[in-house]
């Protein structure tokens, strides 16, 4: 994980929750199909991977 890296997944991160914002809005009016259903859940999926990772990046660069 270099400094590339680490800003590129912080864009990714932005982009991903703004998607999962406009999902979460839409689901308060009502129900979500089950495409958009099938990627708010992938879209977390992403978005834990990515704190994951960056916890585990402060971590090494602690030690």
């Amino acid at each position: 994980w270099g400094s590339h890296t680490f800003g590129h997944n912080r864009k990714r991160k932005k982009c991903i929750k703004t998607e999962l914002e406009e999902i979460e809005r839409e689901e308060e009016e009502g129900p979500l199909d089950p495409d958009l259903y099938e990627k708010k859940m992938c879209l977390q999926t992403k978005l834990n991977d990515i704190l994951v990772n960056e916890e585990l990046f402060w971590l090494q660069q602690s030690n």
